[in-house]
Parts: C-alpha cells; sequence; structure tokens
C-alpha cells in the first residue's frame, strides 16, 4: 500500500485502466473523466470495488456505494483519502 499523495491517484488510476480496458482503446483519463463515459457499468464497478479495497486495505461502507463515489477519478480518490485517514 502507497500512503503519498501521487501514490495513490497512481494505483488508482492503474486500477481504472485495467478494469476499462484503456489501453487497448487508446482513452485519455484524467483525473475529472466521466467514468460511465469511459465505460464504468455495474459489474465492473464491482470489480474495482474489490480491487480498491484490496489494493488500500480499506472497505468501503454502504454510504459510499453511490454513483457519486463512482463518478470520476477525482471522486474515487476523496473516498479512498478519507477511508485510509480514518484508519489512521
Amino acid at each position: 500500500m502507497t500512503s503519498t499523495s501521487d501514490g495513490i491517484r497512481e494505483q488508482i488510476f492503474a486500477l481504472l485502466r485495467n478494469r476499462l480496458r484503456l489501453r487497448q482503446r487508446q482513452q485519455d483519463l484524467t483525473i475529472n473523466s466521466s467514468l460511465e463515459a469511459l465505460g464504468l457499468d455495474s459489474m465492473t464497478a464491482i470489480e474495482l470495488l474489490l480491487d480498491l479495497e484490496r489494493t488500500f486495505g480499506i472497505l468501503l461502507p454502504d454510504v459510499l456505494l453511490t454513483a457519486e463515489t463512482f463518478r470520476t477519478p477525482a471522486t474515487l480518490e476523496v473516498a479512498v483519502r478519507s477511508l485510509l485517514e480514518a484508519k489512521g
């Protein structure tokens, strides 16, 4: 697990690129990209959720399992950071 700011963002980007298969589609991923527009569907969101929990050693509570949390890389990063900070 990486605790640096850039490390967290880069790990989230790596997980997104893998799950959304962006390497093959040559699509840009920015901090404010719409994940839905890049192909995030409900099944991929579940897979991504499990990836995030495993990678960062966190559990996303039901309150964060919303479309808003999975809207952009930025909203995912906010959720991950808040859980990591609460974890200590």
